[in-house]
């Protein structure tokens, strides 16, 4: 693995020797086709779809940002150090993006580095400094691939837990809870684990295993919904 990173890292810079061209938005890039083989074969299978004379790619619908950082850590199994430097990069809704493009073109390592960083980044919570990047994390989630998302939802309630009282005070967030009715849920169902002092985490889960163990409701003829009665 680690003879193979070298090499592709080498051909990171060198665009003579590119074979395939990624237009994303306003930006293009010049890749090889050996690496995306190695690393995302998804994206190349979007070329073999093509006719054989094409050698670009189109992500019309992915942020040109998220691209290059997912094509360098393609080619250097690492997160660039720009990214991780850069305020306006290093940052929690970043991550979510990352983790986002990950999954959708199945780049597992890549979604487990972006998962890793989102708990990182969340931790400071507690003195709200980064509270909008938060919200706006939270937000970019429902971008994610539906089965994707638990992740991450068991990576930000916890954090948020503990603070709901004063979180809920923000104006923004209290406008992300009425239109968040997952997160919403989620908190309530996690303050009342907290409460009684189990961990708070599969909120989810916990909510359909209580809805499976509900016993049916129970109908009398007055509570039935009348209908029309045949002559």
């Amino acid at each position: 693995m680690a003879e193979t990173t070298s090499s592709f890292a080498e051909l990171y810079s060198n665009d003579q020797s590119s074979d395939i061209t990624i237009v994303c938005g306003y930006q293009s890039f010049k890749v090889h086709r050996c690496v995306l083989d190695a690393r995302c074969p998804e994206l190349l299978e979007m070329l073999n779809d093509k006719q054989k004379d094409s050698y670009t790619i189109e992500l019309a619908k992915d942020d040109p940002d998220v691209v290059e950082a997912m094509l360098y850590f393609c080619y250097h199994f690492s997160v660039p150090s720009t990214v991780r430097k850069d305020k306006e990069t290093y940052t929690a809704d970043f991550r979510v993006r990352v983790y986002c493009i990950a999954s959708k073109y199945t780049i597992l390592a890549l979604r487990d580095t972006a998962a890793t960083d989102l708990e990182e980044l969340m931790e400071p919570l507690a003195d709200f400094s980064n509270l909008q990047d938060i919200i706006a994390a939270i937000r970019s989630i429902e971008d994610v691939p539906k089965h994707h998302k638990n992740r991450l939802w068991d990576i930000a309630v916890p954090r948020l837990v503990p603070h709901t009282r004063w979180v809920v005070e923000n104006d923004d967030f209290f406008a992300l809870l009425l239109d968040k009715s997952m997160l919403n849920r989620s908190l309530l169902m996690g303050t009342a684990d907290a409460v009684k002092g189990l961990p708070s985490r599969d909120f989810e889960a916990k909510r359909k295993e209580r809805r499976r163990n509900e016993s049916p409701p129970i109908y009398t003829n007055f509570m039935r919904p009348l209908g029309r009665r045949r002559s």
